[in-house]
């Protein structure tokens, strides 16, 4: 997967798309370790993704409400 882009807070990436993807995983790996990096959200044309990074969410639980 290679990061295309930014929209909105959105990735656009190059990874394959297909129906039902939307909530999976998306993973980087770092040296010997494997990260959660995104999660899909959907897809353009099926030659890019969309996907919202664990930035955007990772703190959600500590705030205690969605903004």
């Amino acid at each position: 997967m290679r990061l295309i882009s930014v929209a909105d807070g959105l990735w656009v990436t190059t990874c394959d798309t297909h129906g039902g993807g939307s909530g999976g995983p998306m993973f980087v790996t770092q040296g010997d370790q494997t990260f959660v990096a995104a999660v899909m959200v959907g897809s353009i044309q099926r030659t890019a993704s969309l996907a919202v990074p664990v930035s955007a969410w990772k703190d959600l639980p500590q705030q205690g409400e969605c903004p």
